[in-house]
C-alpha cells in the first residue's frame, strides 16, 4: 500500500475525477490472471485444465482492436456492467490450446495462451 496515490481519469462522460491507484508486481498479476484462465476455461468447458498445461500471459500495452476479425471470431462476455470482459477460443481438436483476451476496467487488456500454443504466440 505504500504505492497507493491518486491519479486523474477521464470517464466515459468525458468528465476527470481522481482514483485511486497502486502498483501491482508483473508476477503477481500474471499469477492472478493464470488462475483466472485456469478457472474460466473450467466454467466453460466443465473440465479442468491439466496442471502440466502450460499458461502463457502477456499484458498490453494499449487496448487491442476488438473490431480485428481475428479478436471478433472469439467468444465475448462481460461481467459486472463491463469492469471485467474477456473473449476465448478453444480449438476443437484440442482443447488444451485455448486463447483468451482479458480487459479489465477498459484500461488494462491481457492475452493468454494454454497448450501448445504458448509457444506459438509470444
Amino acid at each position: 500500500m505504500s504505492t497507493l496515490r491518486e491519479v486523474p481519469v477521464v470517464l466515459p462522460n468525458g468528465e476527470v475525477a481522481n482514483r485511486l491507484t497502486f502498483l501491482v508486481p508483473i508476477a503477481l498479476y500474471k499469477r492472478v490472471f493464470e488462475r483466472v484462465t485456469r478457472g474460466l476455461f473450467f466454467w466453460h468447458t466443465g473440465s479442468i485444465l491439466p496442471r502440466d498445461t502450460s499458461v502463457k500471459i502477456q499484458l498490453l500495452v494499449s487496448m487491442p482492436d476488438l473490431d480485428s476479425p481475428d479478436l471478433k471470431a472469439l467468444e465475448a462476455h462481460t461481467v459486472v456492467e463491463g469492469a471485467f470482459k474477456y473473449r476465448f477460443g478453444i480449438d476443437p481438436e484440442n482443447n488444451r490450446n485455448t486463447v483468451w483476451l482479458f480487459g479489465v476496467h477498459q484500461a488494462h487488456w491481457l492475452y493468454a495462451t494454454t497448450g501448445v500454443l504458448t509457444d506459438e504466440a509470444f
